[in-house]
Order: C-alpha cells, then structure tokens, then sequence
C-alpha cells in the first residue's frame, strides 16, 4: 500500500508548470513541515504534504466493501526573504492556483485512489517572515475483501 501524501506530493511535481517558482525552486517534504524549519532549508518555497492525526475514515459499503477517505494537507509555505510580505503572497496565490490546477485536472489519476477533491484551507498565515496556506484534501478509495 503506498502512502498517499507521497502520492500526492509526486503528482504535483509531475504536473507542476510554474516557472517562477519551479518544481526544482521548491523545497518538496512529505512530513510536516515546521516553521522553524525553514531555517535549515535554502529553498524560499515550501510544499509539504503529510496526513494530520487520524487521517483515515472508513465506512463499510457492503459485507465486504469498505470505503476509505483520508485526508491529505497540502501546506505551502514562501519566504518573504529580501522582498515584502505581498510579493510572498503573490508567490503562494499563485502556487495555490497551480495545486488546484493539478488537482481538479487530476482528480481520477492518482495513483490508488478513485478520487481526490479539495475539501477546506486553513492555516493561513502573512507574517514578516513567511505566508502560509493549508490546503486539505480527501482522497477516496476502496478496499475490497477478495
């Protein structure tokens, strides 16, 4: 069974477009990623993709059907670094756009899930140093007892 943050975070830099910033701009993490961890990294753009707590929900369909929804989080992060706070948001608006670009193009694609759909953002923050935005989505699947 493959993680599904890792199959997430591989299809947005599968299909990422953005030439400012591109895929290999980006700092990639499939853990959560801590402000103060920003530090360590050279990158100023951050995407992580990792489960919160108790990501996973199943409900059974039939004797044997089971369906499971697990929630991803798609966090980007920017340094405002040299520039102002409003040239970082412009960067993460635009990154933004481009992750529910890949998502709604992709919906079906993902790699063992049926589906995969935006669900809520949260975590928005516009500080001195760094914008941040979670994005949570759901990604459906079955588990069918053979």
């Amino acid at each position: 069974m493959t993680d599904t943050a890792q199959v997430v975070s591989a299809m947005l830099q599968l299909k990422w477009s953005l030439g400012s910033p591109s895929v290999s701009d980006i700092y990639w993490s499939t853990t959560r990623f801590q402000a103060m961890d920003f530090e360590k990294v050279t990158n100023s753009y951050v995407i992580a993709c990792y489960n919160p707590g108790s990501p996973v929900a199943s409900d059974a369909l039939a004797r044997e059907v089971w369906q499971l929804v697990e929630d991803v989080v798609i966090d980007i992060i920017v340094k405002v670094g040299a520039g102002t706070v409003q040239q970082a948001v412009d960067a993460r608006e635009s990154m933004r756009q481009q992750v529910y670009s890949i998502i709604h193009a992709n919906e079906f694609a993902f790699s063992g899930c049926v589906d995969v759909y935006p669900m809520r953002e949260h975590t928005k923050v516009e500080s001195p140093e760094l914008v941040r935005l979670a994005i949570q989505i759901k990604c459906k699947s079955f588990n069918v007892k053979t």
